[in-house]
């Protein structure tokens, strides 16, 4: 498709908005109601009249039965009662009705002849004519369960069909990976929304735009197999989670959650530590979460205007495991004139001297040695407001807007203490207007901004902070950072240019919903922009100094004279970058959709629809994409080599870019990299079968198409994590004083590692996922349910990397190991092509048994046995790379996400003690008393085996290696920390692959329980206190996590000293979380 027709289809979709479209975002926050109304004797009832009331807000939807005595009613979740009214007939009523997000509650009535006292009954929950695989999260277990870190995300590994590498402890504040595979899809794939709108963040679609407070979530619904059309953008799950309302009355709380080391048990790893300080106590933690919630109505007549508000904060402080020793300079270098170190003061540059205090003094005795400890902060503030006003019977609209300020510090260990921090503000509004016409059409319109601004806060001093005063060549130096400094056998002082990144989602959609006879239509469409600006991996605009040792002068005397006397030559270089290149990446998804629901039959429904995607290729606002393409190579134009091995070539010889294509310049795809996908058509059919019309039994059978948007950092990548870019300058000089570096002599050509290219395939099409499904819904009683099905997903044209640039084994093994010799172009090391040619299978029995919230409390029991096969797991990990680029088939096997078996049971259950004595002592003391759980026994995912550091024959290949397997890794005896026979693999012999399969061993599993007790005191009213204690890993059991799975030998793997085989770490110990609740 060419750019114009992109225009023409742009125009098309936003021509469809304004009429009609699609029930995405924010219409994904209400549900249905459905039934039939019969009389004594069976025959339907046409005409009738159904009021639905809202028991919160008091607004009233009313509808009709059709000529079948068929109703259906879209409307926001809540608790409702429903009033059935024909004249001559007993009037009826339904009570204590909860919908959920995207229910399809069944609610029937039976009407008598000539009654005339009206009926009161409570409804009956009936299973949900639906071929839609989903599971319901709610409030009470969002309130209730322990969760150490308070996230939503957490309460999805609670369902069946997800498989999830979480860690306890995990962040997802800012940018915590959203480790979760639900149905065998990959975690890229995986839809989050919040109310109906995107919150994933299209640099990766694995991390969240906002996190919201989870006292601020009403419901979280997790959507794992045959969703319907109306949903866009990815086909691995859907979880929709759902902002709490005002109601007509008042309502609040206040809440604060802490955790300290003094409560938390240590770990396996530090108990072993030879160090008291280590295998005495834990590290240091401190940690607080706190805040408010208020929300009611606005109005006088409690009926029109609602809102509610809430304001969280967190506060943590942990320590990380000690790190180093890291060398520095010794101050006896400074006064020892023996030391070979030694430099005398009146030959000491001042700029060297005043770089030099910048280093911390050594702490391990003996030695130039310095080890810290570096504390891991976070600081967290967020705001959520959301307003709903129904303007009319038929006119509503509904706003929130959230915004999370995150600050943290000390995510990785730089010594000297100038730690990088990060600074992200990120926010989300949506606004959603709805009218209806007629009873039975429903149109709504919608908009939604998401924005992720993160930026990059070095504790790094500034030149002028430091006193520094050292000319650059180039006038650009965004912080003013003093220049980076390399000395040979020291810790450097490095720091680089802050590296804003900046991510804008702008989606306008609408929704048309026509309910008729027994047909519910949809149709619509949406259109989505998407912006990232950044900078990624900023460039060393400040300048960089690598001094050496060279004749006479050890690398630090070097440093310290500043090279005054310009005696370093060769062994001393200052390099500088002329700008810090900004990138302003622009993507777009246009989609269109129509779908049937067709109450065929009183007991059989049938769900068509069919939806278009269009996602156009990714561009640079500024045209600064680029990528190899080996159709543009010429052998001819790679420059030379600078050593005989082919590790470093020279910059000024042949053409540097050799293959790179620039997009808007000389590629055949105008502005983007490749050409634009136009095939993305996704049929999605199900049906759901009622066999005795009870609602108490549901068969179902569904199958869908879906498509992934690809994630915007895929090609950034391909300019932002490249050595060399064509839009800047890179100056280099030899044998340069510290204090005037453009005196030294500009080095042309000059000697550059031999580059690594990131490209991007022109055959890139859209991911795709089919999903299928057969299974059934069994009410057992009132409020237990089973729920046993079949899923099934197959993924193709996933993405992947594939290095087209490497040699073959015997091609090295003939030139002796010089394998940049070999290599099918020239001039470079590896290329890394991003593809869309992987796959996956994956196939589960999936099961669970749900007792709904009563007044003792609730439960979900859910158990998957499943096999998940994939030839890459992942988008980007070196991990999925193939050993083998002419051999992709031998690649196919366990995925990495793959676990045998999956069981999770969580609970909330309020202890039956003090009911009956109401205000009396028992109550005091006995009642109020809860339990509330999470077990979790699950397999080890499958993982894989390389040799260490990519080394076959001293070569380097970035593809994942494998050796050869000659024995069973099972075997021999397994006891202490060995995990399996290390002896069981040896490194291929040269010439070679690896014949060791793709996943021959498991990581550990995991068993774990977690508890919280609490105890809840009335304070008069509705006004409660609640106090708790959550036990997370109660047991404190020991759960090893990861193997060290690289054999780093020549010969064998099991050399003495190395660690392969071993499990190297675990999941946290024991921790202990207090906390206290006033809900008024």
């Amino acid at each position: 498709m060419t750019f114009p027709l992109v225009a023409r289809f742009a125009i098309v979709c936003a021509l469809l908005l304004v009429p009609l479209s699609v029930p995405t975002s924010a219409q994904e926050t209400s549900g249905t109601i459905l039934g039939e109304l019969v009389d004594q004797t069976g025959a339907v009832l046409p005409q009738v009249k159904v009021v639905i009331t809202s028991v919160d807000t008091g607004r009233i939807r009313e509808v009709a039965t059709n000529h079948v005595g068929q109703y259906s009613a879209s409307v926001p979740v809540g608790n409702y009662e429903i009033s059935f009214l024909l004249p001559n007939f007993q009037p009826f009523t339904a009570r204590g009705i909860s919908l959920h997000v995207n229910d399809r509650l069944q609610v029937n009535g039976k009407l008598v002849v000539g009654a005339v006292d009206a009926l009161t009954v409570t409804a009956e929950r009936l299973v949900q004519p639906t071929a839609t695989v989903r599971h319901l999260v709610p409030l009470a277990a969002i309130q209730e369960l322990p969760l150490l870190t308070r996230t939503l995300v957490q309460l999805v590994t609670l369902v069946p069909g997800v498989s999830s590498d979480l860690r306890e402890d995990a962040c997802f504040c800012d940018q915590g990976n959203l480790d979760i595979s639900i149905n065998g899809a990959r975690r890229s794939a995986v839809n989050w929304l919040l109310d109906g709108a995107s919150n994933v963040n299209g640099w990766n679609n694995y991390t969240l735009v906002t996190t919201p407070s989870l006292e601020a979530i009403q419901e979280v619904n997790v959507i794992t197999s045959s969703y319907g059309a109306e949903w866009a953008r990815n086909g691995g799950g859907v979880v929709n989670a759902v902002t709490k309302s005002g109601s007509n009355r008042f309502s609040g709380s206040a809440y604060e959650f802490l955790r300290n080391d003094a409560l938390n048990a240590n770990s396996f790893f530090r108990n072993m530590s030879p160090q008291e300080q280590i295998n005495s106590s834990p590290p240091r933690l401190r940690y607080n979460n706190f805040g408010y919630t208020i929300g009611g109505p606005v109005l006088p007549d409690r009926k029109k205007l609602f809102f509610f508000f809430s304001e969280e904060w967190r506060r943590s402080h942990r320590d990380k495991e000690s790190s180093g020793p890291f060398p520095v300079p010794d101050p006896t270098w400074l006064t020892d004139p023996s030391s070979v170190n030694y430099v005398a003061p009146e030959l000491r540059d001042a700029n060297a001297v005043r770089l030099l205090a910048l280093w911390p003094a050594p702490n391990v005795p003996g030695t130039n040695q310095y080890r810290t400890t570096i504390t891991n902060q976070l600081l967290t503030r967020q705001e959520f407001v959301r307003a709903d006003y129904n303007m009319t019977a038929t006119w509503s609209l509904t706003g929130r807007y959230l915004r999370d300020q995150v600050d943290s510090y000390g995510e990785y260990l730089v010594v000297p203490d100038l730690s990088p921090g990060h600074r992200s503000s990120l926010g989300q509004l949506a606004v959603v207007e709805t009218r209806r016409a007629g009873g039975r059409l429903l149109h709504e319109l919608s908009y939604q901004l998401s924005v992720h601004r993160q930026g990059r806060d070095d504790r790094m001093l500034t030149r002028d902070e430091a006193g520094v005063l050292i000319p650059e060549i180039f006038p650009e130096n965004v912080a003013g950072l003093i220049p980076s400094v390399f000395v040979g056998g020291l810790t450097p002082l490095d720091g680089l240019q802050p590296f804003p990144r900046e991510y804008l989602n702008h989606t306008f959609s609408s929704a048309l919903t026509l309910e008729r006879g027994t047909h519910v239509l949809k149709a619509g469409g949406l259109a989505a922009f998407e912006h990232v600006n950044s900078n990624l991996f900023a460039d060393r605009t400040q300048g960089s100094f690598n001094f050496q040792g060279s004749d006479g002068s050890t690398a630090f005397q070097n440093f310290l004279q500043g090279n005054a006397a310009g005696t370093c030559g060769e062994s001393c270089t200052y390099a500088e970058t002329d700008i810090d290149v900004v990138n302003r990446f622009r993507s777009g998804r246009y989609e269109l959709f129509a779908q049937d629901t067709w109450r065929i039959l009183r007991n059989v429904t049938l769900d068509l629809g069919l939806r278009y995607a269009f996602y156009p290729p990714l561009t640079d606002a500024d045209d600064k994409l680029f990528a190899f393409s080996p159709d543009a190579y010429d052998p001819t134009q790679a420059p030379t080599f600078a050593d005989p091995d082919g590790f470093f070539v020279l910059s000024g010889t042949g053409n540097l870019f050799n293959g790179i294509r620039i997009a808007g310049k000389d590629s055949p795809h105008g502005r983007a990299l490749y050409a634009a996908d136009t095939n993305n058509l996704q049929p999605r059919i199900g049906a759901a079968w009622d066999p005795r019309g009870a609602g108490r039994l549901i068969v179902r059978a569904g199958y869908g198409m879906y498509f992934d948007h690809t994630q915007a950092g895929m090609v950034a990548q391909n300019v932002q994590e490249s050595f060399y870019d064509p839009f800047r300058t890179d100056l280099v000089v030899g044998n340069p004083p510290l204090s005037d570096p453009a005196a030294g002599m500009v080095i042309t050509p000059f000697a550059v590692l031999t580059p690594v290219a990131l490209s991007t395939t022109d055959r890139f099409v859209a991911p795709r996922w089919q999903q299928w499904n057969v299974g059934m819904q069994r009410r057992l009683y009132s409020r237990g349910m089973i729920d046993v099905g079949y899923l099934g997903s197959r993924g193709d044209h996933l993405l992947r990397s594939v290095d087209i640039n490497q040699p073959q084994p015997d091609d090295v093994l003939a030139r002796d190991g010089q394998a940049h010799l070999v290599r099918p172009f020239q001039g470079y090391h590896a290329i890394v092509m991003r593809e869309t040619t992987a796959m996956s299978r994956y196939h589960a029995l999936a099961t669970s048994f749900r007792h709904e919230a009563g007044r003792a409390g609730s439960a979900l029991v859910s158990y998957t046995l499943s096999r998940s096969a994939a030839d890459a797991t992942y988008d980007n990990s070196e991990m999925d790379d193939p050993q083998n680029p002419l051999d992709r088939t031998s690649e196919f096997g366990a995925a990495r996400t793959d676990r045998t078996h999956i069981f999770t049971a969580s609970y909330v259950y309020e202890l039956p003690f003090g009911r009956g004595d109401s205000g009396g002592w028992r109550t005091h003391l006995f009642g109020g008393w809860q339990i509330a759980g999470i077990t979790r026994i699950e397999s080890g995912p499958a993982a894989r085996l390389q040799i260490a550091n990519c080394n076959y024959n001293g070569s380097c290949f970035p593809g994942a290696l494998r050796p050869n397997q000659v024995g069973d890794p099972a075997a021999g005896e397994q006891n202490g920390l060995l995990w399996f026979d290390p002896s069981a693999f040896v490194p291929s012999p040269g010439g070679e692959y690896g014949d060791a399969p793709i996943a021959p061993f498991r990581l550990p599993g995991r068993h774990q329980w977690d508890f919280a007790v609490s105890k809840s005191v009335s304070l008069g009213g509705t006004t409660r206190l609640q106090l708790r204690t959550d036990l997370i890993n109660a047991f404190n059991q020991t759960q090893f996590l990861d193997v060290a799975s690289s054999c780093g030998g020549t010969t064998t793997c099991a050399r003495p000293g190395s660690r392969f085989g071993q499990v190297v770490s675990a999941r946290p110990a024991r921790e202990i979380q207090v906390g206290v609740r006033l809900y008024w």
